[in-house]
């Protein structure tokens, strides 16, 4: 039996976020068992930080979101998050943007820089000692053999995964990466700078690494290949480029009301509420949002406006907009730790999702809010028309009153064409189905040089 070793290795460390990379990252963990009976492989969760190679748990990957530890888990990594960023941001600010210590202070984990002396001063020892406690006797790629597969399906930019995934290799494994989106490269705006260049390091780094790329959407994909070829002398061919679907089923059977909070439940008493499910980034445009309500509040519509997500990047002015909203508390909240059952929750009690990202890999709260029969009105962008079709309404990015509009027709004469009503028999693909779209997607990249590797399913 082939392993099929899937790195977890962020959100093993991360367990309380609760965002997109984090739930496909645990869904296709939940699918394992079907992708081991219907393909005869095993798989394995595994951290691969640092030189390691351990397995994982799918109890390893989940933290309550609710509970006060997680919640003062959060916070701490937060706070440190932050002082290290501002940190930074100063020593910039004092040298002047002196290029030298600019590069220091932005160099990826794996160069030597703020972040490599962080890694091998704190966080290695740190890590190691961990594990020698853990385990003293377990040789970590021990499990490694000839065709198996590690798939990079993990957020780990931050990470140096490089040396285990060289093991891997070294020992006649492939490698497969999934590719969320581009948007550090190509809109760096929207993005954290380290992030911006720290991803931009890692995606160059992974070439001549990995076997293939599996993007998750077809836009992704040609947005890919269409960058390698621009920027690549000798780009892959177009056999090692794959993509597949992200599923939407992840709503509980039945809601227990005992699950959701109190306060969760009291905004959606009043007023038809308004939801918006994403990270608070400048790229998922929050302030168009806030626009849009502004507008529709000054006209004495009494709707409510919901964010739910953990703050992002570059949102400082956003948020001290937000908190000090005059509506902030009566038709404007801000929820950033609301786990499955309270988002399934807000999804049926909503009017309508709204989603009016400038630049998006995906949307998987289009397709969440779909399979929950809700509403969907979305920026007008070609990854939103791949996903939604005709399922959705759509608004012009660059007119809060587009939106406005579409908002002031529902509450007035009910759903319409431009956003029609889609029950949830809508026909989305459901979170087995996309794990088994990606697992094919790898079979068929590695197939390549192993002459049907790994078996491949053709499904009609």
């Amino acid at each position: 039996m082939k392993n099929l070793f899937v790195d977890c290795s962020y959100l093993h460390e991360h367990a309380y976020l609760n965002t997109g990379i984090q739930r496909v990252v645990r869904k296709f963990v939940e699918n394992a068992p079907t992708l081991a009976n219907r393909y005869g492989i095993n798989v394995v969760p595994v951290s691969i930080t640092y030189g390691d190679f351990r397995p994982l748990t799918l109890s390893n990957l989940y933290d309550n979101p609710g509970t006060a530890q997680t919640r003062f888990k959060e916070r701490v990594y937060r706070y440190a998050l932050d002082v290290y960023v501002t940190g930074r941001e100063l020593i910039k600010a004092i040298t002047g943007r002196n290029k030298r210590i600019e590069k220091f202070l932005m160099a990826p984990s794996e160069e030597f820089g703020l972040s490599f002396l962080i890694r091998k001063l704190i966080q290695n020892p740190f890590k190691k000692k961990a594990i020698q406690i853990r385990d003293k006797s377990f040789e970590p790629f021990d499990q490694v053999a000839p065709g198996d597969l590690l798939l990079l399906l993990d957020s780990t930019w931050y990470a140096d995964i490089w040396p285990s995934v060289e093991k891997v290799r070294e020992r006649g494994g492939q490698v497969i990466s999934v590719i969320y989106d581009l948007i550090p490269i190509t809109h760096p705006q929207f993005c954290d700078d380290y992030l911006a260049q720290v991803f931009k390091n890692w995606f160059m780094a992974s070439q001549g690494r990995v076997d293939g790329y599996v993007a998750i959407s077809r836009t992704v994909r040609d947005d890919l290949k269409n960058f390698l070829q621009d920027h690549l002398e000798a780009p892959p061919v177009s056999e090692r480029f794959g993509y597949f679907y992200l599923g939407a089923d992840f709503k509980p059977a039945t809601i227990d009301a005992m699950t959701v909070r109190q306060d969760v439940m009291d905004m959606f008493e009043d007023r038809p509420v308004y939801l918006i499910v994403s990270t608070v980034e400048p790229r998922k445009n929050h302030a168009y949002l806030l626009d849009t309500f502004d507008l529709l509040w000054h006209r004495d519509k009494d709707v409510s406006l919901l964010i739910i997500g953990r703050r992002g990047w570059k949102v400082e002015k956003l948020i001290e907009r937000i908190s000090s909203h005059p509506m902030f508390g009566k038709n404007l909240f801000f929820r950033e730790d609301i786990g499955d059952s309270e988002l399934q929750y807000c999804y049926s009690r909503a009017r309508a999702l709204v989603f009016p990202s400038i630049a998006e890999g995906f949307g998987l709260p289009i397709i969440e809010a779909l399979n929950s029969g809700l509403p969907v009105i979305a920026s007008d962008i070609p990854v939103h028309r791949e996903i939604g079709k005709n399922y959705i309404g759509y608004c012009d990015i660059h007119d809060p009153e587009s939106l406005a509009k579409l908002i002031t027709g529902i509450e007035e004469k009910g759903l319409c064409d431009e956003v029609p009503l889609v029950q949830d028999t809508h026909g989305w693909i459901s979170w087995e189905e996309s794990s088994r779209m990606l697992f094919e997607a790898c079979a068929n990249i590695c197939a390549l040089d192993s002459g049907n590797l790994l078996p491949v399913d053709h499904r009609s």
